[in-house]
């Protein structure tokens, strides 16, 4: 992360949730910025204009492509879960959504220390332009490079050049680490790889 403030976005039911979740989250950043978003349709729109490092909601995104929008237009941007219990099947689709963790309120001192984790595990991404992340999603979803070329109005050689750009930035070797990674940062679901 920058040296600039923590930008962070909640997704929360009420004001209750979103003080208790900013308690926690004091003292990672001597200026914490925060907006609130009412709704999953906010969050997304808030996404651009914000830039946020994390995303914290106390409840599960309805849907996939609430996270799909959010890991396009923000892939450094980690998404936790917030809440006062969770069933199995909530937290295995909430992972397999691409969210990076879950904190428990009655674990809350732990709310800190995930944000941070989850920030350093996707920093990696912001040395990545909108261009190779376009093409890391599309070499994850097992398409050729001229498949890719045609899909981004490209040629072979640029989405090579890009490729290869983005696993020298990352520190990847081979193409099965490269799908690997993508699958682990949410930027395709496993089913989809």
């Amino acid at each position: 992360m920058s040296a600039s403030a923590l930008r962070a976005i909640l997704l929360v039911d009420d004001s209750s949730s979103s003080d208790q979740i900013i308690q926690h989250l004091d003292g990672i950043r001597d200026e914490l910025v925060t907006r609130r978003a009412t709704s999953e349709h906010a969050l997304v729109d808030m996404i651009g204009d914000m830039e946020p490092h994390v995303v914290l909601t106390d409840r599960p995104l309805s849907t996939s492509n609430a996270y799909q929008a959010i890991r396009m237009r923000r892939p450094e941007a980690a998404i936790i879960l917030v809440a006062d219990e969770l069933d199995e099947e909530t937290v295995v689709t909430f992972l397999r959504d691409g969210a990076d963790d879950l904190v428990l309120c009655a674990n809350m001192p732990r709310l800190r220390r995930s944000v941070q984790e989850c920030i350093e595990a996707r920093r990696l991404l912001s040395k990545l332009s909108p261009r190779q992340i376009e093409v890391l999603v599309r070499v994850a979803e097992g398409n050729s490079t001229r498949e890719i070329a045609e899909t981004l109005g490209l040629s072979a050689k640029t989405v090579e050049s890009h490729r290869g750009a983005m696993m020298k930035r990352l520190g990847i070797h081979d193409l099965a680490s490269l799908v690997r990674y993508a699958v682990r940062m949410g930027l395709v679901r496993n089913g989809d790889s």
